[in-house]
């Protein structure tokens, strides 16, 4: 399956409420809702090379476990530098920025 990438003429309206932003290391990404922005940092301990390895995400859906299906667990994230839509664990969730509507 293609990734799906947001383009130059996609247009995406997002307002956010900065002052709400959340590093603690507690379970935050619990509260995580479309919309939010997040900060997601991979291990790439395999990686030769050092690279960046934080970026910000739009995310785009949120989905539970089967054994909580209300407690978020996978995020559908869109990679604000790239376009590229990854899909991520919940624990990859460093910060979170909150959309106005929580």
């Amino acid at each position: 399956m293609t990734p799906l990438r947001i383009t130059a003429s996609t247009c995406v309206l997002v307002s956010w409420s900065m002052p709400r932003a959340s590093t603690s290391i507690g379970h935050d990404f619990l509260h995580v809702k479309p919309g939010d922005i997040v900060v997601v940092k991979e291990d790439n301990s395999h990686q030769v090379l050092e690279e960046v390895d934080w970026w910000l995400g739009y995310v785009i859906h949120v989905t539970g476990s089967a054994r909580a299906p209300d407690l978020a667990s996978i995020f559908q994230v869109a990679d604000i530098d790239t376009g590229l839509v990854k899909t991520i664990n919940a624990d990859l969730v460093k910060a979170i920025f909150y959309a106005n509507d929580h």
